[in-house]
Parts: structure tokens; sequence; C-alpha cells
């Protein structure tokens, strides 16, 4: 697994819905794409991704993680870029709802909501309770955007997370897409911000409960939190067809 710095902006995953107003962009190029280089770049105007999978899409056009999808392994595999103008005075609501369109009109994408029992992770507070730094309003760190930020260390092999104006939303994502590979939930209960620093080895080997990292589990514990494996009833995405190749620009 590569672990590298990376500044993630996440928050609860959740279902897009149809909004009132515009449903597709103005102007949607899209190109396939060789592998590397990726990313994700939007402003209020524009859309802006290289390099990236359909699951990537569909997970920020329908708000859900990926471990959510479901459907053939070639949604991870194939890369596109697109480049899309969005109108003016556009909703987030209503970027996702042109998303879902884009991915409906140009790669006749099919699929349907179910829930289904799956096993999955719950972040949780520790018996001992939260050991985080809890940032007031007017804290110095509060200002701009809640961020969670991982940065690589020199250690021959380990990865650390700092973060700043961080809620525990923000965590479940890092640790859903960058080291446990799987869906994590926040059950944590806290609604606040807060600084900390989450070490975790990335030696070889496993623990109870399906914890990729023996080091996962001490590192949450320094926080006061833990990862529990739980089954329950999820909310998932199921392609049931999509074509390869986009239709033409």
């Amino acid at each position: 697994m590569k672990l590298g710095a990376m500044v993630l902006l996440l928050g609860t995953m959740g279902w897009a819905q149809p909004t009132d107003g515009p449903d597709r962009f103005d102007v949607a190029a899209i190109k396939i794409s060789a592998h590397g280089g990726g990313g994700m770049g939007s402003n209020a105007l524009r859309i802006m991704y290289n390099a990236v999978s359909i699951r990537m899409v569909m997970m920020r056009a329908f708000d859900i993680s990926p471990y959510r999808i479901l459907g053939p392994d070639w949604l991870s595999d194939e890369r596109y870029s697109i480049d899309a103008t969005i109108p003016e005075g556009t909703t987030p609501a209503q970027s996702r709802v042109m998303l879902q369109n884009l991915l409906v009109d140009r790669f006749h994408l099919k699929f349907r909501r179910e829930k289904r029992e799956l096993l999955t992770y719950q972040l949780v507070v520790d018996k001992g309770g939260p050991k985080m730094t809890e940032l007031k309003a007017g804290t110095k760190k509060m200002s701009g955007t809640a961020s969670l930020s991982g940065i690589t260390r020199p250690q021959p092999q380990g990865i650390e997370y700092e973060a700043w104006n961080a809620d525990m939303a923000s965590l479940a994502g890092m640790l859903s897409i960058s080291v446990v590979h799987d869906h994590v939930d926040d059950k944590t209960g806290l609604t606040g911000k807060f600084a900390f620093t989450l070490h975790v080895a990335t030696e070889s080997g496993s623990q109870g409960g399906g914890l990729p990292y023996p080091s996962l589990s001490a590192g949450l514990a320094d926080l006061g939190l833990k990862l529990i494996r739980v089954k329950a009833k999820v909310d998932v995405i199921v392609v049931e067809s999509a074509d390869k190749l986009p239709t033409e620009n």
C-alpha cells in the first residue's frame, strides 16, 4: 500500500438528491487517460479531473464511500480526464446531480440503490474518553477549511497524520481511504473540531478485528478512539452496466 502526503476534505458521506435548477454542465469534454498524475480539481465554475476512474467520479457524484459502490473491476481500472463548465450559481448539490447525469448520458451508467448487510468499520470513543485537543471558537487553528493532512515522516516504514481543525468524519474518511481500505462510519458522537497526530507503522501482519496494521489500534488508543468491526445494513450503489468508452464530446 502506498501512503504519501495528502490533504483530505471529507465530510459525512450520504446520498445526493435531485434538486431544482440546472442539472447538466454547460460543456463537458471527456478523454481516455493514462494512469498516474490523477487529481480532482474544481471551483465554482469548472471541474478538472485528470486520470480519474468511474468509481472516483461516482464517489463525488453520489457523495458515497468508494467501498459502497459495487460493480466490475474496470470501474476502478480505466482512467479518464473530464473538463466541464458549471453554470453560474450552481450549488454543490446541483453539481453532484450534474455529475450523475454526465455518467448516465456519456457512459450510459445504469445502477440501483440497495441496502445490504456488510462487514464495516465503526470509529468509536474508547472507554477512557477522547484524548485529543478540542479547538474552541476563536482558536488560531480554527481559521480556514476543516481539513486533515497526512504526512509521511522519514521512518523506514510508517506514516504520521497530523490533523488540525478536523472533525471525526474527516478522520473516518482518511482511515477509510488511506489505511483500512474499507468504509469507516463515524460513530464517536463527537461534534467538535480537533487537533491531533496519529501514528501508524506500516509493518506487515494483522491483528484481531481485521485491522491491517497492529500499530493502528495503539495509535487510535492514544487519541482515545478505536475501530470496531461490525455487520450492519448499509446503503450501496450496484452498477448494473456502463460503457468503457464515453460518447463523443
